[in-house]
């Protein structure tokens, strides 16, 4: 089969299969892995120091979040931005690709290696803190958040990639990391739109928000993000 007769979702799903390989074969590969083994430290200090508690696991679980405004951006922002400024989306164009193809075919190929991250480190968080700092469920809930979450700033990441493809992977970081880590902490309506707020309450750190609200914000946000990626995509030459 050529690439010509190619549909969109196939197309879509040649590309992820191919970004998926790239990213295996390459050193993102290997930072990604070195950064989710950060967080681990803050465990494995407090469990030498004999200083187990609930409240040791809720800050496993925030620093362990923070691999969403790194992960993302290196992972996603950049694949996307290196197709745009190679050229190489061109002939991709040329062969009667779809655009959306594109950003969805990265965006489905780098995500579950960018969710892996994270979901190691809780991981080995929860194993080193043991039963004194937290149950199953709440291993259970911090996975399901980092998971989203992870999505979510991926789509944030995939956006900015399209608007800004020469700093695509600076933008995202501080877009992730100086806009929606912040007003995602703040007690105010206004963090609904971010994805570390939905992030945070699926983990069961959020408060009094609910679950359904956390949800819903976290599928906005990935619709949104991706929606005008694509659209951006659409329009570049």
């Amino acid at each position: 089969m050529t690439t010509t007769t190619l549909t969109g979702w196939q197309a879509t799903a040649a590309l992820a299969r191919l970004s998926l390989k790239r990213a295996a074969r390459g050193k993102a590969l290997w930072v990604t892995m070195a950064l989710s083994l950060v967080p681990t430290l803050y465990a494995i200090a407090f469990r030498a120091a004999d200083r187990v508690s609930p409240d040791r696991w809720e800050g496993a679980v925030m620093m362990t979040s923070l691999l969403l405004t790194v992960i993302p951006p290196i992972l996603v922002a950049s694949s996307i931005a290196d197709e745009i400024d190679d050229k190489t989306s061109a002939y991709l164009w040329s062969r009667a690709l779809p655009r959306w193809s594109i950003v969805l075919g990265k965006f489905l190929g780098l995500v579950p290696i960018a969710i892996a991250a994270p979901i190691v480190a809780v991981a080995i968080s929860f194993a080193v803190l043991g039963s004194a700092a937290a149950s199953v469920s709440d291993l259970e809930r911090a996975v399901a958040g980092l998971a989203l979450g992870t999505i979510a700033a991926s789509a944030i990441a995939a956006m900015i990639a399209t608007v800004m493809p020469r700093f695509a992977v600076a933008g995202a970081v501080c877009w992730l990391l100086l806009i929606d880590a912040p007003v995602g902490a703040l007690d105010l309506n206004l963090h609904v739109i971010t994805a570390s707020f939905g992030a945070r309450t699926v983990a069961g750190f959020g408060g009094e928000a609910s679950l359904a609200s956390a949800l819903i914000s976290l599928a906005v946000i990935t619709a949104g993000g991706l929606a005008i990626a694509i659209r951006r995509m659409d329009r570049i030459e």
